[in-house]
């Protein structure tokens, strides 16, 4: 837990360091040809949260009752039921179950920036690790926004 939280503080160091040169990268990310990436890594990075929430509902012993996908606006979405975790006696647990999809991605988040930063310009891995920068940090803003019934509502919700 520490050494992720350290990651992700040094990875917001590093990208308001580099905040010119990513912020460039970024907006040329916004092209026909990247489309497909895109939404792939979309894909991936919304299957690892689920997965995070259903990995730390079994990890405080609450069970993980289905996993699936399905439309939302005609947008592709997967869940993790873990309704379990509203059973658990310590607010905390429940608190943590509700904010793991969102740190796995905070986290990925800043692995993928610390290895766009190591990696050279115009490589296929620099390439992927700006993808997942970008998608893991929309995605993590838009999740913890408490304002949207998703991770942040409930995070908010639990803790009042």
């Amino acid at each position: 837990m520490v050494k992720s939280a350290a990651l992700i503080v040094f990875a917001l160091g590093l990208t308001a360091l580099n905040w010119a040169e990513m912020s460039q990268e970024l907006v040329g990310l916004i092209n026909f040809e990247s489309l497909l990436l895109l939404w792939v890594t979309v894909l991936l990075v919304v299957t690892l949260h689920e997965f995070a929430h259903g990995l730390t509902c079994k990890h405080f012993g609450g069970h993980v009752h289905e996993v699936g996908f399905l439309l939302i606006y005609f947008q592709p979405a997967f869940y993790c039921n873990v309704s379990d975790a509203w059973l658990f006696p310590e607010k905390s647990k429940r608190l943590w179950v509700t904010f793991a999809g969102a740190y796995f991605e905070m986290f990925l988040w800043a692995l993928s920036t610390v290895i766009w930063r190591l990696t050279d310009f115009d490589t296929t891995l620099n390439h992927l690790a700006l993808v997942v920068t970008a998608t893991s940090a929309v995605k993590s803003l838009f999740n913890l926004n408490p304002l949207i019934k998703l991770d942040g509502y409930y995070v908010l919700s639990d803790y009042l």
